[in-house]
């Protein structure tokens, strides 16, 4: 009897502790402040852009409902894209390395974009999954992008 309830306490300890550690290393890293998102002043970085709703599948899914994206266009011509709920308003989650499709440079947890298009009334739908698309699927509708940020975000998508 009093084996089952040792083995009780280590698994319990155990379980506490991975639990732990997955969130205050995992979660807290990929974490990005708004300070630190905009600390490299050679990079372009989109306003709040609202995200209207978003959809993500596969076997990575945390089902997160995000209220903003905000896009990086980095010095090496690369995209990250973070979300960010509503509040607490200056934590940003990501990044989100996106390429486009017929990109050879890739690395390794690069997600592809498949679609990145405009209707007329502002509105933006944007397409992109990793290249075992089993790994993680998202579609991103942002309720309105302008017209400069779409354009300059558009060169690296195509």
């Amino acid at each position: 009897m009093e084996t089952a309830y040792n083995i009780g306490k280590v698994v319990t300890i155990i379980l506490v502790l991975s639990v732990s550690i997955y969130f205050f290393i995992i979660i807290r890293k990929s974490q990005v402040t708004e300070s630190e998102l905009i600390e490299n002043n050679k990079a372009v970085i989109t306003g709040d852009l609202k995200v209207y709703s978003i959809v993500s599948s596969g076997f990575i899914d945390r089902g997160n409902e995000y209220s903003y994206c905000r896009f990086k266009i980095n010095e090496d011509k690369s995209v990250s894209l973070y979300f960010r709920f509503s509040l607490p308003t200056g934590v940003y989650y990501g990044p989100f390395l996106l390429v486009s499709k017929n990109s050879a440079s890739a690395k390794k947890l690069t997600y592809y974009v498949e679609k990145f298009e405009r209707e007329k009334d502002g509105k933006c739908y944007l397409h992109f999954r990793t290249k075992p698309s089993i790994i993680s699927t998202y579609r991103v509708y942002i309720e309105y992008i302008d017209e400069e940020d779409f354009i300059q975000l558009s060169k690296y998508f195509k």
